[in-house]
């Protein structure tokens, strides 16, 4: 990016946003600035091509937009890319506590007390962005950051906001399908049945995803909460068969935690242009946490490297911290390397296998993941032997494969676990799961 191009931002925006804009906000203002942008009345509204992805498909399930030229992206053509604002310091960060959780009322308490911190912290941003009319902002208290619909104008004033750090676009949410390759040797823990006596009664679990259900044989699954803007009412297969797995309680079919409580935070439209994004996700699994769901299950990636990555791994650590448990799918795109987020202590990161263990499924992220603390390989459906599950709309039962069926059941394990120990903190649980897992390379695990 030329020298130029930070200039035109520091002479019509100032030397504040000038500094502190990432490249690729840079070049956005430039585009903006260019066109002739009053910076007191114009919103960021680039002409853009975009294209979306069905479902079902090894293409991401989400809207791209390019902006001809430019090199950046946003989530819609009609709607301007939220900007995220990094907070500095540390005064908001609560030292994480040592040994098991006392009680989810507990947990909960501090988890508040983080994010009352993080608003004092971040006051004088908030209410720049308000006074702006960027509002209202998303409050990423858990990830240190806050994300606005922005003008120019208020860009150019939240800059100058002491404790802001950079300043640039959000990440863009990536859902993929499974993609045909050979299936290799397993090179994680194998965890398949159950916990003997424990049906995860009393643990609550969140389902980060597209809408669950409702379903007959879902009869625990709350109300969903929505951050698309797609109305609720839309079912999504996937998410239902990933509840399913995890907390189905019927008769015919029942889930590895088939008496926990369910919850879903829809940020996966079926109709792919009313995706959620990175703001999005932050406030789904925030809101989760201080709902008070024991266990998040989480089924969604962005792009490895990104800084919308470091601020998702920033903002599970802090869930963690307090005694979380969050599983995520490994994707499923065959590479050798996890998704991202990946680089969160206590992280559970659960790989696809065949069956019985004895091989990993070919389109599962992770073959370079022998010995990597968080990660765990469970049955997620392969060529010949897919995964069984519920859905909705009808038909009842479908097949699939994905890593995100196998997250599931790591999902309602950890539920098992936490009714067999309450109180366990995060880390405890998964120490107990990689405890009674197998060796790698195919062991079979009967719990």
């Amino acid at each position: 990016m030329s020298d130029d191009k930070r200039r035109l931002v520091e002479k019509r925006l100032g030397t504040a946003l000038a500094k502190k804009a990432t490249p690729d906000l840079v070049n956005l203002l430039n585009r903006e600035l260019r066109r002739g942008a009053r910076p007191r009345t114009r919103r960021l509204f680039p002409a853009v091509e975009h294209r979306a992805y069905s479902y079902g498909t090894s293409r991401p399930m989400s809207l791209e937009v390019s902006l001809p030229g430019v090199g950046a992206s946003a989530r819609w053509a009609d709607t301007p890319p939220s900007v995220v604002v990094q907070i500095e310091g540390d005064a908001w960060r609560l030292d994480a506590p040592s040994g098991a959780q006392a009680s989810r009322e507990h947990r909960v308490l501090r988890l508040r007390s983080r994010a009352e911190q993080f608003r004092l912290t971040a006051q004088e941003a908030i209410g720049a962005a308000d006074e702006a009319g960027m509002h209202p902002p998303v409050v990423g208290w858990a990830s240190g950051s806050i994300y606005v619909t922005p003008t120019l104008e208020g860009l150019a004033t939240l800059a100058t906001v002491e404790n802001t750090g950079s300043v640039g676009l959000e990440s863009q949410i990536e859902t993929v399908r499974s993609s045909a390759s050979r299936s290799r040797r397993t090179s994680g823990f194998f965890l398949d049945g159950r916990v003997d006596g424990a049906s995860g009664d009393g643990v609550r679990v969140a389902i980060v995803d597209g809408e669950p259900g409702p379903h007959d044989w879902l009869p625990a699954l709350e109300a969903p909460k929505n951050y698309t803007r797609e109305e609720l009412g839309a079912a999504n297969v996937h998410a239902t068969m990933v509840a399913g797995l995890i907390g189905a309680n019927s008769p015919t079919y029942r889930g590895v935690a088939a008496d926990a409580s369910l919850a879903g935070y829809k940020i996966v439209a079926n109709d792919a242009l009313r995706n959620g994004g990175e703001s999005q996700i932050v406030d789904a699994v925030q809101t989760a946490g201080l709902d008070g769901m024991d266990v998040i299950n989480c089924s969604f990636s962005v792009a490895s490297g990104s800084t919308g990555a470091q601020r998702l791994e920033g903002l599970i650590a802090t869930l963690i911290d307090d005694g979380v448990v969050v599983v995520r799918s490994a994707g499923n795109t065959a590479s050798r390397e996890f998704s991202a987020p990946s680089n969160a202590a206590g992280l559970m990161i659960v790989g696809a296998c065949d069956p019985k263990g004895t091989v990993m499924a070919g389109y599962s992220n992770g073959g370079n993941a022998i010995g990597h603390a968080g990660f765990l390989v469970a049955p997620g459906g392969v060529d010949g032997a897919p995964m069984s599950g519920i859905a909705a709309p009808a038909p009842r039962l479908m097949n699939d494969k994905g890593t995100s069926f196998a997250a599931a059941i790591v999902s309602g394990l950890a539920a098992c676990v936490l009714q067999r120990t309450p109180g366990a903190s995060a880390r405890e649980v998964h120490e107990h799961l990689v405890g009674l897992g197998s060796a790698p390379l195919g062991a079979v695990l009967r719990m």
